[in-house]
């Protein structure tokens, strides 16, 4: 069982990295057409953007997972194996086409995967890292 949790903490943690990266580029890409409708933002307002604009909620699907994960593996009593799975799940979920949760999400990354070639690889990426 530590074996497992072990290699189930590692693979939340790498894809945790992926998916930073992930929100990273899918950001960038949706900053740039929002800029070109709207004109250039600077950080601060583009930060506030992200954080209240309805545009952007798809994006806080990924950075709220990436926060809570982060929290999980600072609590005093370490990330448990219920959540490491819980984790799991809800990867799959987001990306899963199958699942009707995430649909918002799924509909923006599908469109921003013919515009950015790094996209499908990380999420290749993520979902490799948690198949423990």
């Amino acid at each position: 069982m530590v074996k497992h949790i072990e290699a189930a903490e590692e693979g939340i943690k790498q894809s945790r990295d992926r998916l930073l990266r992930l929100h990273k580029v899918l950001m960038d890409w949706d900053r740039l057409r929002y800029e070109t409708e709207h004109g250039m933002q600077s950080p601060g307002k583009f930060l506030e953007l992200l954080l209240s604009e309805p545009r952007f909620e798809w994006l806080r699907v990924l950075s709220t997972l990436i926060v809570r994960i982060d929290e999980s593996f600072d609590l005093d009593d370490g990330v448990s194996m219920e959540m490491l799975e819980g984790y799991r799940q809800e990867i799959r979920d987001i990306f899963d086409e199958r699942s009707g949760e995430y649909t918002d999400f799924k509909e923006k990354f599908n469109l921003a995967v013919t515009r950015v070639n790094e996209a499908e690889g990380l999420r290749e990426e993520i979902l490799s890292k948690i198949d423990w």
